[in-house]
């Protein structure tokens, strides 16, 4: 019986187009087993691999040779035997491909590659120490050998370190870990490739309680790399044998003759490199007609910009990245529910989520949760015309909504907030007598249910169990009940000493800062964009003083957040939390101690 070996449709080379280029970088973890070897070799077949950095090989160098004819018969190599013990890393390339390897130590090999297929760069195959004093070993030689790498360079392999605190799970990340990789890479002017497959890259194989995840293996490219390779992509396949994922990076020769059409992504504006560019191409003086001068300026643009493009990931990638790691986070908690990091972690992935993007149907479930306006806000549109004649604004609405997130600026017509004073006494005579109520823009009202809307899917987990107000699954009567039951006894005699505190907190929400809230939002873990949201929502306001059924010249906001908006309850909470937290830390008082049950 014949056996037919049927390859993946991406991989599969069609006669009269050009072969991809495929690079490939995986941690092995030992190649001593017949069976490692052999699917080693099928791997390479499977993936028609031309160029594969094996790392951890555990193969003495007089047992290499005989190893390497089983893999990779016909296949040419280099090994780094004189540097490290036991050949830390092998290189193995095809014959058609052209590769010369320009130096080697005890970390890497580095060399140039070559195919007939106009690919042409540099490649460094990585496998770093796990101590990070020997690491800085391996930083100090790439920035040497940045200085001699005219052209593209590709960086590629494991690193055994973290770049950010979303790289491990089951295990908290300490920044101290992360910050000589960044520099590096900062120094470098490197940027991750664009990925696929698996997030974290290497798993310990232990049982649910001990099992940690980790990013540690990784594909770089510097400017040169982006702008020849943009559309390379690195792909994290399946770990098969190993415990470390492989790292497979296809190059494909493009076949159409038509130029890619520029296109400016909005996370490029975001960047704090955007703006010397504008102002510096803005700033040429060019001749000609004014139109000429325009197209000019706009094709110059382009051309600094495009790094920038690449540089950034879409969002809708690194949503896709988040969503991955949140399905991975609470796996790990249906086995392990009361796991504190786990907890924390998912907090953050949560966010993750939440940021990076606003869709239609998240504005329109917002709109159709507002209830019904009680009385006229400050526009003189009630959300009842809105709704019911959706149909014909809701294409000018969505993206007056959508043009808010992306800006993070809001009009200021849309800040404006009328205050009318209501009497809480009969025949006031001075200003505390008054109740004043705010009457926010109708669509002031449709951004902030959005963020509401945020707020309301992670506050539970943020906010401290005593906090019981506006926690959708708490209840407020239960603090009342549960005081009840603390002053029952207080009637008895031979009582211990024991007190307990009423805070009445007056004017409360005109009281809170924007400063303060910021800082405790970001203490909390929110987004940074998200946070900008919120504080462009409450400082851009202004107050029109209704009297005479008139409205007064608009006094700018100074402090404090308003009472008809509906994020208010939950910043106000968010802001309070900050005196739970300080109570909670007068257990480690030694005088102090907590109520008696």
């Amino acid at each position: 019986m014949e056996h037919h070996l049927v390859l993946p449709r991406s991989q599969t080379r069609i006669r009269g187009l050009p072969t991809p280029m495929i690079i490939t970088t995986w941690n092995v973890r030992g190649l001593k087993q017949p069976l490692k070897q052999k699917e080693l070799k099928l791997f390479l077949h499977k993936h028609k691999i031309d160029v594969i950095g094996c790392l951890e090989t555990k193969i003495k160098e007089h047992k290499a040779q005989g190893i390497l004819t089983k893999v990779a018969m016909g296949w040419n190599h280099c090994c780094n035997y004189p540097m490290a013990y036991n050949g830390r890393i092998w290189l193995l390339w095809k014959s058609s491909i052209q590769l010369q390897v320009l130096s080697i130590t005890e970390q890497l090999i580095h060399c140039k590659v070559e195919d007939n297929n106009n690919f042409n760069a540099f490649l460094i195959v990585i496998y770093a120490k796990n101590d990070a004093q020997q690491r800085q070993t391996l930083w100090a030689d790439l920035i040497q050998l940045d200085n001699s790498v005219q052209g593209a360079w590709l960086l590629s392999g494991d690193f055994n370190t973290l770049l950010s605190s979303g790289d491990r799970l089951g295990f908290m990340v300490l920044p101290a870990e992360t910050q000589e990789f960044r520099d590096c890479i900062d120094t470098l002017q490197l940027t991750p490739l664009n990925s696929k497959g698996w997030h974290f890259t290497f798993c310990n194989k232990q049982q649910a309680g001990d099992r940690v995840y980790s990013k540690i293996d990784w594909a770089f490219g510097n400017l040169q790399w982006l702008n020849s390779y943009s559309q390379v992509e690195a792909d994290f396949l399946n770990p098969g044998m190993s415990d470390h994922t492989p790292i497979l990076i296809q190059y494909l020769p493009q076949t159409h003759t038509h130029p890619k059409p520029f296109k400016l992504f909005s996370t490029v504006m975001e960047h704090p490199d955007f703006t010397n560019i504008l102002d510096t191409v803005w700033g040429k003086n060019i001749v000609g007609t004014k139109m000429f001068k325009l197209w000019m300026k706009s094709k110059m643009l382009k051309e600094g910009l495009k790094g920038l493009n690449h540089y950034l990931a879409s969002y809708s990638q690194k949503l896709q990245q988040a969503r991955q790691n949140r399905e991975i986070i609470q796996a790990a908690l249906h086995t392990q529910p009361l796991n504190q990091h786990l907890i924390d972690q998912e907090k953050e992935t949560l966010l993750e989520i939440a940021k990076w993007k606003v869709t239609d149907e998240e504005i329109l479930a917002a709109i159709k949760g507002m209830p019904p306006a009680k009385s006229l806000d400050i526009d003189g549109y009630p959300i009842e015309f809105f709704t019911r004649n959706w149909e014909v604004v809701k294409v000018d609405v969505l993206s007056a909504v959508k043009e808010f997130f992306k800006t993070g600026k809001l009009l200021k017509a849309f800040s404006g907030t009328s205050v009318t004073l209501i009497p809480k006494i009969p025949n006031p005579s001075l200003v505390k007598d008054y109740r004043p109520i705010d009457c926010c823009t109708t669509f002031y009202k449709m951004i902030t249910k959005v963020l509401t809307n945020r707020i309301k899917t992670v506050i539970v987990t943020i906010i401290g169990p005593s906090q019981s107000a506006f926690m959708e699954g708490r209840s407020i009567t239960d603090n009342i009940i549960f005081s009840h039951e603390l002053f029952k006894w207080y009637n008895r005699k031979r009582l211990s000493p024991r007190c307990v505190m009423k805070l009445d907190l007056r004017k409360a929400y005109d009281a809170i800062e924007c400063c303060f809230l910021k800082i405790m939002m970001a203490e909390l873990g929110f987004p940074y964009k998200f946070i900008i949201w919120i504080i462009e929502c409450i400082s851009s306001i202004s107050y029109s003083l209704v009297l005479n059924e008139g409205l007064e010249k608009p006094v700018p906001r100074k402090r404090g957040i308003k009472q008809g908006d509906p994020m208010s309850p939950y910043l106000f909470v968010i802001v309070m939390e900050y005196l739970q937290r300080e109570l909670d830390l007068l257990v480690t008082n030694k005088p102090f101690k907590f109520h008696p049950r």
